[in-house]
């Protein structure tokens, strides 16, 4: 990498309103390269079938970048952030990301017992897969002591000014009817961000209703340095898919649509 791509970018990251938060229009974290035309192209053919969401603030708007924590439903959440919220850095599993890797997961887990057609059109559409999410800029999300790297594309991110979403759902578990347990792992990264940046990282936890088009961001939990890291896990996630729960109680009757 050369020395001008690892220059960071210092910019003003205070906002000003709910939509400035989700759709900042500068800082592209992929080093200034341009996005592929058709991922763009891509983007406006979904348009067509995604309509646009409404964000519902019931806490004060976040003064600096954050992390937002939300359910997955099957694919809309992911799906809605990346097609209209630019300033949303989405974390994504990291076999997306490499072909080699993306094959032996849907080989050996997800189509492991499939239709051999069904595993052949897969085998044709993998490289278009990986090619995607590598465009889309995720964060990838390793599960081994390549963390690390996880955790620095986080904090490079939010130095750049830009705000990150997690799906943290587990697929068992099933903790209301709303939502899977968390996983915990990811809350570390506050830890690493506060020895990086001296900031502590709020976490805001954010209910994605399909059905109504909505998302609906809650009042976040913040890092406590001086708390054992590996208790507060527990606590940070605990209290995310509680309250993610909750505000999905106080939207009433409404279709529910579950990760798993």
């Amino acid at each position: 990498m050369s020395k001008k791509n690892k220059e960071k970018v210092v910019l003003d990251t205070h906002y000003t309103s709910g939509e400035e938060i989700f759709n900042n229009k500068y800082v592209p974290v992929n080093h200034g390269k341009r996005p592929h035309l058709w991922l763009g192209f891509a983007k406006a053919v979904a348009r067509i079938f995604v309509r646009k969401p409404e964000v519902v603030w019931k806490t004060e708007i976040p003064s600096e970048p954050c992390l937002f924590v939300c359910n997955h439903t099957k694919i809309y959440a992911p799906v809605a952030i990346l097609l209209y919220y630019k300033n949303v850095r989405l974390w994504a599993n990291f076999y997306f990301m490499y072909l080699k890797d993306c094959w032996n997961h849907m080989m050996k887990k997800v189509l492991k017992d499939r239709n051999p057609i069904l595993k052949g059109v897969a085998a044709l559409i993998m490289p278009l897969v990986v090619w995607t999410f590598k465009s889309i800029e995720s964060i990838p999300v390793f599960h081994d002591t390549r963390v690390k790297y996880t955790f620095t594309e986080f904090v490079d991110t939010l130095n750049a000014g830009k705000c990150s979403m997690v799906f943290p759902e587990r697929t068992e578990n099933q903790v209301s009817k709303y939502v899977y347990e968390f996983n915990r792992g990811f809350t570390f990264v506050a830890q690493t961000y506060f020895k990086q940046t001296g900031k502590l990282l709020k976490f805001y936890p954010v209910y994605c209703c399909q059905s109504l088009k909505k998302f609906v961001v809650g009042e976040p939990i913040t890092y406590n340095p001086d708390e054992p890291m590996r208790a507060q896990s527990v606590k940070i996630a605990e209290y995310l898919q509680n309250e993610v729960t909750a505000i999905a109680d106080s939207l009433g009757e409404h279709d529910i649509v579950l990760y798993g």
